[in-house]
């Protein structure tokens, strides 16, 4: 099965089990004013992992490389009319609420309740099923 493109992207969880949802800004490339997880697409030659960690210091400022990451699903999504290979990550571990500094892409976040995930992003079966596994 051919891809366009490949991306990870981060189910953030604090302390407390919340999850870390974005917004997309009005600049954004695709679909502003959305829910968004942070991560993104793969640079050259980059591995899944290291991709993940690099979107989510650039998006969110925040370093998840000594954080507990681990590869919850890989599937092959539609999205904006390209076939993308997407690396579903959990990313745990956190002392405290981390501290979310946005890029421009991104213009608003929340901490919401596992149970509370909806429509967020192109890679809704991922969070659905997700969310049942953890409710």
């Amino acid at each position: 099965m051919t891809v366009d493109k490949s991306a990870a992207k981060a189910i953030l969880r604090d302390p407390q089990g919340n999850v870390l949802v974005l917004r997309r800004s009005a600049s954004h490339p695709h679909v502003p004013f959305t829910s968004d997880l942070p991560g993104g697409t793969f640079e050259a030659d980059e591995q899944s992992i290291d991709a993940l960690i690099r979107e989510v210091r650039e998006e969110i400022g925040l370093d998840v490389g000594s954080m507990k990451v681990v590869l919850i699903d890989s599937r092959v999504v539609e999205a904006y009319g390209k076939r993308v290979q997407t690396d579903f990550y959990e990313v745990t571990g956190f002392q405290e609420q981390p501290k979310v500094i946005l890029d421009s892409e991104h213009d608003k976040f929340e901490w919401l309740p596992v149970r509370e995930l909806t429509h967020v992003g192109f890679f809704e079966d991922q969070v659905r099923e997700y969310v049942a596994k953890d409710t």
